[in-house]
């Protein structure tokens, strides 16, 4: 397995919605291209650093990302709509894996709280 990591910052105040965009358009794109297993988004709310990492199945599969286009074509669009800066990106071998993970419901609140369970 390979990850694409990528890191930036963006303004605080934009956090969410970068991270809006990362769940309506970036991971469907990365989703659609061949070899794809899952992708996460850190971040810190306090300053905007994030990192994004995806992962795929083979190293020829995470460097098509780049070499198709696809990474700057996220790049560009998310730029565009926000105040960002991309710092790094890199393709690496994932060497250990301590699990199992599973998809998770992304709705804390910028605090990293859980959203109150519902009443009833």
């Amino acid at each position: 397995m390979y990850a694409r990591v990528t890191s930036g910052h963006v303004d605080p105040d934009q956090l969410d919605k970068f991270l809006d965009n990362a769940r309506t358009f970036a991971s469907p794109a990365a989703r659609a291209h061949p070899g794809f297993q899952g992708s996460l988004v850190l971040a810190d709310p306090e300053n905007g650093k994030f990192i994004g990492i995806s992962l795929y199945q083979t190293q020829a599969d995470c460097q098509a990302v780049e070499d198709s286009g696809l990474s700057g074509t996220i790049r560009s669009r998310t730029g565009s709509l926000l105040n960002l800066t991309w710092d790094e990106s890199a393709n690496y071998q994932v060497r250990f894996v301590d699990g199992p993970f599973q998809p998770v419901a992304l709705d804390s609140d910028t605090t990293g709280n859980p959203p109150e369970p519902p009443a009833g």
